[in-house]
């Protein structure tokens, strides 16, 4: 009974470790640089916490997505993506007839997204999707790497 128990103890604690070992190597972020588009503070803020919530909601291979007041009339959004197929389904709900579309629609009407910095390697077609979005993007693919 006593070397079952052993047993039983060392294996849940392999279990548990493992579970804590996976990692994801196709993680992209988005480093957003823009310019708050003739709104005030508690619009900002309202909108930003607006808008995350309803990423979270609709998108959940959105990893994160964060708001950082960067100076005057200066935000900068961080998001994390699983992979390039996160990226394309968030491309696809922000344009016409998508879930996002009315709350990306209100997103230029508070923001006005100067640059793009992808970090991490995506797919051709990710790519063509952003370039069309007529705005600056800068690739910077991974060398090496893991998220957890």
């Amino acid at each position: 009974m006593k070397k079952f128990l052993t047993i039983l103890i060392l294996s849940i604690f392999l279990c548990a470790c493992s579970e804590t070992k996976k990692t994801n190597t196709d993680e992209i972020i988005f480093y957003v640089e823009m310019t708050v588009n003739n709104k005030t503070s508690i619009e900002i803020n309202d909108f930003s916490k607006f808008y995350q919530e309803l990423v979270n909601h609709n998108e959940p291979n959105t990893l994160s997505w964060k708001f950082f007041k960067s100076g005057p009339n200066k935000v900068i959004e961080i998001s994390r993506w699983v992979n390039s197929e996160a990226i394309k389904n968030h491309i696809r709900n922000i344009s016409k007839r998508g879930a996002l579309e009315e709350g990306f629609t209100s997103f230029v009407d508070h923001f006005v997204i100067n640059k793009i910095s992808v970090l991490g390697n995506t797919t051709e077609e990710v790519k063509e999707m952003l370039n069309n979005l007529g705005v600056p993007v800068i690739y910077k693919p991974l060398i090496s790497g893991y998220s957890k």
